[in-house]
């Protein structure tokens, strides 16, 4: 089998129509196969697509190279669904398919697929967070919504010794996740959730620009929820009192993360400042309820939410402008996805500035200060907060001195992405 760069998206690289010749010289030389591929170096996005990508975004390659050669084609490329792959084949585009993520996302997709349980399988979210590059930080390569990819021979989903009654607090996905495995090994669960539906902040995760696979994420963990007994309580705040009165054995901790609220002079959130200030609002308060921000907006913070928050919000009656502290911005985001978004940055003429901070809110006026001290200032309609979390365990403590077993998992341990939510979420399960 011949893997082919069938174009490599850049002046002067191979183009489709000379692929198409070098694959009559291939199958003529005795290939067996071609696999068409794309890109190069310069355009891994077209190698590895991500959000931005459409599915499917290789296959009118496959099929321009099939129109010419008599030996098998194979299409790849954000081939993410069974019903898509069943398409290019009986469409005549390809004769074989070939996944790689959606395999480390769910190593049983094709026999899921063919028994008729689609919907039990885990689909890839095309994030490169976990799986690409050096991997996820610490920990190597592994996959984002797969707790168990990287370390299958430590993790084993086997029956309970003995059977506990758990209350879990949070229905964001690291509660979940936890609550069905602890329920597939055997144990009684409750799962707290405040709100009116599973998901926590995850539920918000789909809004910036090209995120709507996430939600696939939350579809696949309620799915496999409602698989199992777990006894699911919405709307309601599990207080000390709540927990206790529910007598379990073990409480686990998915309580999530707070906003990073800095110390900036003349802040004050949810916009509630004096007529002459610009309000300033916490980035999730923004993506829940959508306020008015005017023309002029400044965000404080240049990692992935912020960045993303930016690429959602710039138009053309927008100035956005984002204030970061450090030398660069996007430190945590993989190569390919953090281009992706840094070039629509620019072309939506959005100012980022590093190695600045913010010092003072006031009149309009938000004041800002260089790594060697120098100060000016940005005009701003609205200011929105991007600085990261903390944990929320104000139960850890108090739990604890009343329940032998009580752990933390996801944010509620440490923030992170989705990945390291979910690898907690799963440890703390098949250990119980």
């Amino acid at each position: 089998m011949i893997k082919l760069v069938c174009d490599e998206y850049i002046a002067g690289g191979l183009s489709l129509n000379d692929s198409k010749e070098i694959a009559k010289m291939t199958a003529s030389a005795g290939a067996d196969a071609i696999l068409a591929n794309a890109g190069n170096k310069d355009t891994k996005i077209k190698t590895i697509p991500g959000h931005s990508s459409k599915p499917g975004t290789m296959v009118h390659l496959a099929s321009g190279i099939k129109e010419v050669v008599d030996i098998p084609i194979v299409a790849i490329g954000k081939i993410n669904t069974p019903e898509l792959a069943d398409q290019i084949i009986s469409e005549g585009k390809a004769d074989f398919i070939a996944v790689a993520r959606a395999l480390v996302a769910d190593p049983y997709l094709p026999q899921k697929a063919m028994q008729g349980r689609r919907e039990e399988i885990r689909g890839c979210i095309y994030c490169l967070e976990d799986c690409f590059e050096n991997g996820a930080a610490g920990f190597g390569r592994a996959c984002s919504v797969n707790p168990f990819a990287g370390q299958e021979y430590l993790l084993e989903l086997s029956p309970a010794k003995k059977r506990k009654k758990l209350v879990i607090v949070g229905g964001g996905p690291a509660g979940m996740q936890t609550a069905i495995l602890s329920s597939k090994r055997g144990h009684q669960v409750i799962l707290f959730e405040k709100e009116d539906s599973l998901g926590g902040q995850f539920l918000l995760a789909d809004r910036a620009p090209f995120k709507g696979e996430v939600k696939e994420l939350l579809r696949y963990l309620n799915h496999m929820l409602r698989l199992t007994n777990v006894k699911v309580i919405l709307n309601k705040e599990a207080r000390l009192e709540d927990i206790i009165a529910e007598s379990p054995d073990v409480v686990v901790l998915a309580t999530g993360s707070n906003p990073n609220i800095p110390d900036i002079p003349g802040k004050d959130l949810h916009g509630q400042t004096s007529l002459s200030m610009p309000p300033v609002y916490e980035i999730r308060e923004v993506y829940k309820h959508r306020p008015d921000l005017g023309k002029r907006i400044i965000i404080i913070g240049g990692g992935d939410i912020g960045c993303e928050t930016a690429d959602m919000l710039a138009s053309d009656n927008r100035k956005i402008t984002i204030i970061e502290i450090l030398e660069s911005v996007l430190q945590r985001m993989k190569s390919i996805p953090r281009e992706d978004i840094l070039s629509r940055l620019r072309e939506k003429d959005v100012k980022i500035m590093t190695g600045t901070k913010v010092v003072a809110i006031e009149s309009g006026t938000v004041w800002i200060e260089d790594k060697d001290s120098n100060r000016s200032s940005l005009k701003a309609d609205s200011v929105i907060l991007s600085i990261g979390s903390l944990p929320e365990d104000s139960l850890l403590d108090p739990l604890k001195q009343k329940i032998s077993e009580v752990y933390p998992v996801g944010e509620a341990v440490q923030p992170g992405n989705i990945g390291t939510a979910l690898r907690s979420a799963a440890k703390v399960a098949l250990e119980i």
